[in-house]
């Protein structure tokens, strides 16, 4: 049987190329929803660190009123030129006073004094423990940043992942008549902050986040991580913080980012999609195996075994009705094939026998015709060795005979009576 394409592995081979094809297109749409959720997760995290960063502003903006209401204010230069315990206590009732009817939010804020012999003189709010140790370590000593005016950031160790510090700090200068010039009598710090972690729940950020704040010179780094860990999969973003020569970045494990419906329920959908097709193609791949592929072997395999050895074998009826219409003529076909060899076998047998008949008839004439000559050929010997023998009698018998047997091989020889 001569080797050919399958029909199997063509419908397989199908069948595969459409999975394939359809296959590649789902994922180049999966690619570009993927890419639409994490460019709509990027804007998430540049959109909180733009909020962050006008959190930070406005912090700074009250702060900054609050600072030039501060330095500006004579009983603040009142309290840091006198000396009596006394008297300071009534100017820091003023002052307290002074700041609450300014109409400034001052719930967040602190408001430090600081006088040149470095000493803090806590106004509104004092301090917790562990902020008068970052304000420490944030402002510098007054002796060495007379006329300094800048803006730091810091978070306290206790509870780095809560609020964001503000601390903003200006010297307080008098005239000074001696040296007709001006003279920094001390410095107002004024601590503002905001509560980060609730600006991160606010937008859907729970976990999985790295922000950092960086000095001007990188010098100084703040890191403030909410469950993070590392991973091949993140995003980042970086702002400047308006107002400032500091920075904030943020990194984000794009996983905890939460997706946008639309874009979550296509991606759902796009994955179904694919399931679904691969059911439907294996069904399908099943379906024309059994329907078109095994009818057919099964005929190429009857044609082979009927060309061995299959004389009166016949092809079953098959379900499909093509292939079992295809059957039934291939059964017709073999049944007229059998029947014409039969008649042809029999018209040979025939011939055959007619022939042999007539070549039976023929050997028959022919030997009823030897023994005659044959005869007459020894009647001619028999006359001739009488003649030699001078028998002239023998010779006349031996001619007589003869010529009645020449007389009855030969139909057309005419004999006078007297013969």
């Amino acid at each position: 049987m001569i080797k050919g394409r399958s029909l199997r592995r063509d419908i397989f081979l199908i069948n595969s190329v459409v999975v394939v094809i359809i296959l590649i297109m789902q994922f180049f749409y999966f690619a570009y929803i993927s890419g639409l959720m994490t460019a709509q997760k990027k804007i998430q995290v540049d959109g909180l660190l733009v909020q962050i960063d006008n959190k930070i502003e406005a912090c700074i903006s009250v702060s900054k009123t609050m600072q030039e209401l501060i330095i500006n204010n004579s009983v603040v230069r009142d309290f840091l030129l006198s000396d009596d315990k006394r008297e300071r206590g009534e100017l820091g009732s003023q002052l307290i006073k002074m700041v609450e009817g300014s109409g400034i939010d001052t719930n967040s804020m602190n408001i430090i004094l600081e006088d040149m012999s470095s000493e803090y003189h806590y106004i509104l709010h004092e301090p917790s423990n562990g902020e008068k140790k970052e304000i420490l370590k944030t402002v510098p000593d007054i002796n060495e940043s007379f006329f300094d005016d800048d803006t730091h950031f810091f978070v306290v160790s206790a509870n780095p992942y809560k609020y964001i510090y503000i601390c903003t700090y200006a010297p307080i200068n008098i005239y000074n008549t001696k040296t007709v010039g001006m003279r920094s009598i001390g410095r107002a710090i004024i601590i503002n902050r905001f509560n980060v972690r609730q600006l991160l729940l606010e937008n859907g950020f729970f976990n999985g986040i790295q922000l950092y704040l960086i000095s001007p010179e990188e010098s100084n780094t703040i890191n403030m991580d909410i469950d993070f860990s590392e991973s091949s999969n993140y995003l980042f973003s970086e702002e400047r913080i308006r107002g400032t020569t500091w920075k904030i970045t943020a990194k984000v494990d794009a996983a905890t980012i939460k997706e946008e419906t639309e874009l979550r329920r296509q991606r759902t959908i796009i994955i179904t999609e694919i399931i679904i097709i691969a059911v439907l193609m294996c069904a399908m791949v099943i379906f024309l195996n059994r329907s078109i592929a095994k009818p057919a072997e099964y005929i190429l395999g009857f044609l082979e075994r009927y060309r061995l050895n299959g004389k009166g074998q016949r092809l079953k009826r098959l379900k499909a009705a093509e292939f079992d219409s295809i059957s039934q003529n291939i059964n017709n076909m073999l049944d007229n094939m059998e029947q014409m060899t039969r008649d042809i076998v029999n018209n040979q047998q025939k011939l055959y026998e007619k022939e042999l008949t007539k070549n039976e008839a023929m050997l028959y004439a022919l030997q009823s015709q030897v023994n005659p000559h044959f005869l007459y050929n020894t009647l001619d010997c028999m006359a001739g060795i009488a003649l030699s023998c001078d028998r002239e009698d023998i010779y006349n018998i031996a001619m007589g005979i003869s010529d009645i047997m020449r007389y009855s091989l030969v139909d057309d020889i005419d004999v006078c009576v007297e013969e």
